[in-house]
């Protein structure tokens, strides 16, 4: 029955002086006295709208303004997993859903999103919204549904009611859309799933090449193509080596491995012969005698990588020849295989598995791309390759390395150095004060508070002035680490001779005196 209310309260505890209505009306019955009626009539109905007025406005009453509309968020999955055919009739029955003029209301919204990898935005919420998904996806290789409901949750508007039409296969690789569905239902979000049911009877994967990560020069890797069939086909296995085709059968001239295939995996093993450095790249695919056997051809093939280690090679990165000619002469000296080459010859973190350390000779960051910078760390934090960089006035921070990717791989911070700066200080203290009221006793004082504020750095002394001596000598100074000695401040010299002087110092660890007297 509330609910019918358009207004609310958020604290609703102070409508209960209202009940102060009936002792305010009891009283006015009492103390009417020679009121008229019409008087007394008024006098209570002004208590009454005073009351009523604080009550509410304590209360803190709420206008809630309703819609009469209802927005409809339509995620449509359009990622590879769905074959075409199955995301046409999705979409044509969705499109004849929305535009049939018996299932809108005037007030009614429609917001579209499209979703593989990425979530895209198609139509925002409108009346008028047009089901057109002639726009393509980005990336269709993989489905990430969550991204898709955090997106139409952020795009909902306020003034109507919401829900979620999620049309997808349910084969999601990123993310876990039962989390964004618990956001949604915290949100009083209603999710309705229009599940496309489709099943391949005749399908052929190619799994994966079983290959060895690592291996030495010469040595033969036992590599295994592993295939999947629902069903008995027949094909060609053909795999290449860094390009190029391997002859896996001398009795077919087209290189390629006939197989016959069972329902289930079927593993086909391979010895191959290393014999050149660096990484080595496999590329394996199958071809179907029979394509009614194999309908989906993008997941016929499969790719593995094995570094082959050799001797030892560095990499020398470098602008000029001149800045790294010392350096290269002394690495061929000692018989380290090198090669030269600028910034922009890195291509891939594949090409930099090829060598076992990387040397940059004075080169900045800006003449590096940040995929180029991304690779040489993970190089270096993920295959373990060595890294060396040589100072200059383009290398390290002044080489704008700082806060880089790279710069998490050096031993050395490129910040420089915040240090505090510490000088030392002389002060001398020249005590006259026998002449003043309290003067020993103030002079004390004064030379007490400006001694605690040096350091164990500073210097300190003190000078009992006499005016008939002529001047005050400087090297009353004590030495470092000494504080001048009170006994000194408070044994004021009445009459010394003019040719004498005295001072005193004392070890501030210690504070034992050390007297000191001179003609």
């Amino acid at each position: 029955m509330t609910d019918l209310i358009p207004i609310q309260f958020d604290r609703p505890g102070w409508l209960l002086m209202l009940l102060l209505i009936v002792p305010t009306y009891l009283l006015a019955r009492r103390s009417i006295g020679g009121l008229s009626r019409a008087k007394a009539t008024m006098t209570f109905a002004f208590r009454l709208f005073v009351i009523l007025l604080l009550s509410v406005a304590l209360a803190q009453p709420i206008w809630e303004k309703r819609g009469e509309g209802l927005t409809v968020t339509v995620i449509l999955d359009r990622s590879l997993s769905i074959p075409l055919a199955l995301q046409r009739s999705a979409r044509d029955f969705l499109s004849k859903a929305i535009e049939a003029p018996d299932t809108r209301e005037p007030e009614d919204r429609v917001s579209i999103i499209v979703v593989a990898k990425d979530a895209n935005i198609a139509a925002m919420p409108d009346r008028y919204t047009a089901f057109d998904l002639t726009q393509d996806v980005a990336d269709r290789t993989a489905t990430n549904l969550a991204s898709a409901v955090d997106l139409s949750l952020a795009i909902m508007p306020d003034d109507t009611a919401n829900r979620i039409v999620l049309v997808s296969d349910g084969n999601e690789t990123e993310d876990s859309v039962l989390e964004a569905a618990q956001v949604a239902m915290a949100n009083k979000v209603p999710i309705d799933v229009l599940l496309i049911e489709y099943e391949h009877e005749k399908e052929v994967i190619f799994e994966r090449i079983v290959a060895p990560a690592r291996a030495r020069i010469g040595q033969s890797a036992n590599i295994k193509l592993v295939l999947r069939s629902q069903s008995t086909t027949t094909g060609t296995v053909f795999l290449t080596m860094d390009g190029e085709p391997l002859d896996l059968n001398p009795d077919d001239p087209s290189n390629g491995l006939r197989v016959e295939l069972e329902p289930g995996p079927k593993v086909i093993p391979i010895t191959i012969s290393l014999d050149d450095p660096g990484p080595v790249q496999f590329h394996a695919t199958f071809e179907p005698d029979d394509l009614s056997t194999d309908r989906i051809d993008r997941n016929n093939s499969a790719v593995a990588v094995t570094f082959v280690g050799s001797e030892g090679k560095v990499l020398v990165l470098e602008r000029t020849p001149e800045e790294t000619e010392y350096l290269v002469k002394a690495l061929l000296e000692s018989e380290i295989a090198i090669d030269r080459m600028g910034p922009g010859g890195i291509t891939s973190l594949v090409e930099l598995s090829a060598y076992d350390a990387i040397i940059l000779a004075n080169i900045p960051r800006w003449e590096f791309d940040d995929q180029q910078v991304r690779d040489m760390h993970a190089y270096v934090h993920d295959l373990g390759g060595g890294l060396v960089m040589l100072g200059g006035p383009e290398s390290f921070g002044a080489g704008g390395w700082i806060g880089t990717e790279l710069a998490k791989a050096l031993p050395v911070k490129l910040d420089p150095p915040q240090t505090r700066q510490m000088v030392r200080g002389a002060l001398a203290l020249i005590m006259h004060s026998c002449e003043m009221p309290q003067g020993n006793f103030w002079g004390q004082k004064v030379a007490q508070a400006a001694i605690e504020a040096l350091s164990s750095m500073d210097y300190a002394g003190i000078v009992e002035f006499n005016w008939n001596a002529g001047g005050v000598p400087i090297r009353s100074m004590a030495v470092p680490g000494h504080i001048p000695c009170r006994s000194s401040v408070i044994s004021p010299v009445r009459s010394p001779p003019p040719s004498k002087w005295s001072w005193g110092t004392c070890p501030i660890s210690a504070r034992r005196c050390n007297s000191v007297s001179r003609d």
